[in-house]
């Protein structure tokens, strides 16, 4: 025994009287290890077979007209539940409106404002934020303006602003901003400088989503699909709404027939280059031309529902996520090795950015999650049924089930701060705990000055013990009406109804107080149960007991 090492040569081990021989502890090293993608043991994540790229898919069944009309109802009902109506797309250019009057009277008379992102682009949900660009005139661009000093002044302008609340400058971002909810309305917002590109980018997916009617209804599908499996949300370690819509943009682009084109590749002539913050962002604009302008305009004739299907079948089964990448500005594929992302899992290039790949922030374990709702979507949405089953109240719960889905699996979170939820940082760094610590000092320093923690500070007196005489009631009458009345009554939170002092919680008194105060009896029992699972022994290598609970070690001893 060298260094803390067992040599399986050592006669104490591999001997015929020893308790357990080198094989067997190679055996149970073996079977100690376990994968990270699925949790189970016996084997590493470069073997999982649940990895999706090993997955071996079943061929669907043949298609019926009757479940292509359920498909069809799917992605209809998609978005038209979860579209803003006429009514919000109104009110959310008052409320811009409104706030480029206030800070012009406010801050600057030259301020413009601009709704970019979801509430402009085709694609946004009921109840979205506001995404508002801010730019002066006069100025195409920020240089020469120091934008941090402009948001908090900005910030500082809002605050009197009387319909406005839980104003909150971030000056520390790639994109500085002010957050901000508007209370008339519901809707939380943000204030960016000069996010120029932005503008060009909503831009071009609006001019998409107007091309054709299917083009909004599978966007709608694809979000809504990715937000029931908790893989929606880019700051959490997935895949942003906006990468979902880029994937399902791709998808019309390569079908065939296409349903879009490419509206970057279309041009008279010479390539047109039109920069902003250094990027071509020109894309062909002029819809009206477009029958004129597209050789395969209104070629494909496909319906919404064949459209979504055949998306799910070209995400699992076509596109090779390790060689190529999901690019809308080109009609050609585009290798990950011409990009240089090879290390990548998932490579969605920005149609104007070249050098933001969405998918950056995805690790392994995110990925094969995601690969895996895609496929287990697949199997939904491709096998026909005749009839809902009855415990689903509506089609849209049946095809979108989250336990089916993701096949009752959490979301990867292990790259998430405790706290706030969110990638990026550790928990002592988190901006909500700084927050809070920022907010209880300023509570003591307003204390301080009013003099208030003098005035409510308790002085500390030498009281000299009582007798046990004079711990007793006054009225024990009174006292014994009192604890008899609580005797059927559980023990929470180690209160013992008018005893002198808290004794030791038994054990069946912590499992009331928990469930009580966290969980269910069922997941109580449940953790206990996957606990006592988890255990495993150091001595014959079974699960179920520890060391000291094993009869080979309690033999040993005797």
């Amino acid at each position: 025994m060298v260094g803390g090492l067992v040599s399986l040569n050592c006669p104490a081990i591999c001997s015929q009287n020893s308790i357990v021989g080198g094989k067997d502890i190679l055996h149970k090293l073996a079977s100690i290890i376990v994968c990270n993608l699925c949790k189970r043991e016996g084997h590493l994540k470069q073997d999982c077979p649940e990895d999706f790229k090993k997955v071996d898919l079943d061929p669907l069944p043949q298609m019926t007209p009757i479940f292509l009309e359920f498909l069809d109802q799917v992605c209809f009902h998609c978005y038209k539940d979860f579209s803003p109506d006429s009514l919000e797309i109104q009110a959310r250019e008052h409320i811009l409106l409104c706030l480029e009057d206030f800070i012009r009277t406010e801050l600057d008379a030259t301020a413009n404002l601009c709704l970019f992102g979801s509430s402009k682009n085709g694609f946004g949900f009921k109840q979205s934020d506001l995404d508002i660009c801010m730019t002066f005139e006069g100025r195409e661009t920020a240089e020469g303006l120091n934008c941090i000093r402009i948001i908090e002044d900005l910030a500082r302008v809002l605050r009197k602003h009387p319909g406005l609340r839980s104003i909150l400058p971030i000056t520390t971002a790639k994109v500085p901003i002010v957050k901000f909810f508007h209370v008339r309305s519901g809707l939380e917002g943000d204030i960016s400088l000069y996010n120029t590109l932005a503008l060009h980018n909503t831009g071009l997916l609006a001019s998409y989503a107007a091309i054709d009617p299917r083009v909004k209804y599978l966007g709608y599908t694809m979000k809504i699909f990715a937000k029931i499996c908790d893989i929606g949300d880019a700051s959490r370690g997935s895949l942003s709404s906006y990468a979902y819509t880029l994937m399902a943009l791709y998808f019309l682009q390569q079908r065939k027939p296409p349903v879009i084109p490419v509206l970057q590749e279309i041009f008279d002539g010479e390539k047109k280059s039109v920069f902003v913050d250094g990027w071509n962002v020109y894309y062909f604009d002029k819809l009206d031309e477009l029958k004129n302008r597209w050789p395969d305009y209104g070629k494909n004739e496909e319906s919404v529902g064949e459209l979504w299907l055949g998306l799910l079948r070209f995400y699992t089964e076509e596109f090779d996520f390790k060689e190529h990448v999901i690019s809308i500005r080109r009609k050609n594929l585009l290798t990950t090795f011409k990009k240089q992302w090879t290390s990548k899992y998932i490579v969605i290039e920005d149609p104007f950015d070249l050098n933001h790949n969405l998918g950056a922030g995805l690790s392994r374990k995110m990925t094969n999650f995601i690969m895996k709702a895609l496929i287990n979507g697949r199997k939904i949405f491709g096998t026909p049924v005749r009839w809902i089953p009855k415990e689903y109240p509506a089609f849209l719960e049946y095809f979108f089930d989250p336990e089916i889905l993701t096949e009752g699996e959490v979301a990867p979170n292990d790259r998430c701060c405790r706290i706030c939820g969110k990638i990026g940082h550790f928990m002592k760094d988190c901006p909500m705990r700084r927050c809070k610590t920022r907010r209880r000092e300023n509570r003591e320093d307003v204390r301080t000055k009013m003099g208030l923690n003098d005035q409510f500070q308790k002085p500390i007196e030498s009281k000299p013990k009582r007798k046990h005489e004079e711990k007793e009631p006054q009225n024990k009458d009174v006292q014994k009406m009192y604890r008899e009345s609580l005797k059927d009554v559980p023990k929470i939170e180690g209160e013992l109804y008018g005893e002198a002092r808290t004794p030791r919680k038994t054990k069946e008194e912590k499992v009331t107080n928990e469930i009580l105060r966290d969980r269910t009896p069922r997941q109580y029992a449940e953790q206990r149960r996957k606990q006592e699972q988890d255990k495993r022994c150091f001595t014959c290598g079974k699960e179920g007991h520890i060391k000291k609970e094993c009869p080979q070690y309690k033999g040993t001893e005797r």
